[in-house]
């Protein structure tokens, strides 16, 4: 294992905190939905969250990179249902 590697136990505080920044970007309607990022609708389907500690180190690894991907894409524009 490489010593760059991060931990089960810091991608579950990683995936717990990116959990945090979708859910309050999405709050913000204002800016469309994510629920409507597909990157969003995978992370979703994976049905492991923050507090699945029985999941491997790999799917929160898996999940943390699909929440930035739907992060990054709702932030540039992808899930906007509002003209602005």
């Amino acid at each position: 294992m490489n010593n760059s590697s991060f931990k089960k136990q810091e991608y579950i505080h990683l995936h717990g905190l990116l959990s945090e920044v979708a859910d309050y970007v999405d709050s913000e309607k204002v800016y469309g939905d994510i629920e409507e990022v597909e990157a969003y609708q995978q992370y979703l389907g994976k049905d492991v969250k923050p507090t699945s500690i029985h999941m491997n180190r790999s799917d929160h690894r898996e999940s943390v990179f699909l929440l930035v991907e739907s992060i990054n894409k709702f932030l540039d524009g992808e899930g906007q249902s509002i003209e602005q």
